[in-house]
């Protein structure tokens, strides 16, 4: 995995209309998609669990050309960074750093130094991340407690995932085909009278 150091300004811009006061799904998630799935997890406030993590990828992996290269940002309250020291070698992305990949998986974990990487949109700051998909079901703090990533999405915009910090369930962006697939997908875990078509 990779530490973006600074994302770009035009990224800055896309995620501005994003109020995490909003109290509505849609302000959530930047405007631009078709279709917005609710999944629950009242077990875990502001976390996706990773076992529903990997049941989610499984499905958005095949709805975007850019599975390998994944923006994670991470909300800055919930300090105690877990970061890796089985590093390896990633091709070179803007404005970032080689950081940590396999040790996601593996979960064999050393403290290093913090990145300084920064994302501030209104009322939030994130630090920023460039992983794989499968990185998304790793754990972001030390300690027994997991934490996942608060925002994620690929490089090329096809869907975008929220978990606001005090929810108890993860709001998917998407093209009505993917928004279909993990409803039938995630089944019980889909709040049905959630599922907006149009936001």
């Amino acid at each position: 995995m990779t530490v973006a150091e600074e994302p770009t300004e035009e990224i800055v811009d896309w995620l501005n209309s994003i109020d995490v006061l909003g109290r509505t799904v849609s302000s959530l998630l930047p405007e631009e998609y078709d279709m917005v799935v609710q999944i629950s997890h009242e077990e875990s406030e502001g976390s996706l669990p990773p076992e529903l993590a990997r049941e989610l990828t499984q499905v958005l992996r095949m709805h975007t050309s850019t599975p390998e290269d994944i923006w994670l940002c991470v909300w800055e309250g919930w300090g105690e960074w877990q970061l890796f020291s089985e590093a390896r070698p990633c091709a070179p992305l803007a404005r970032g750093i080689t950081w940590f990949r396999n040790a996601l998986k593996a979960r064999q974990t050393q403290p290093r130094d913090e990145p300084t990487n920064r994302l501030l949109i209104p009322n939030r700051e994130y630090r920023v991340f460039r992983g794989d998909v499968d990185d998304v079901a790793g754990s972001f703090i030390r300690g027994l407690h997991h934490q996942s990533a608060s925002m994620w999405w690929p490089d090329d915009r096809a869907w975008f995932v929220a978990t606001e910090v005090a929810a108890e369930s993860t709001f998917v962006g998407c093209a009505n085909g993917c928004g279909e697939q993990l409803v039938a997908s995630l089944g019980n875990q889909v709040e049905a009278d959630t599922l907006w078509i149009g936001t």
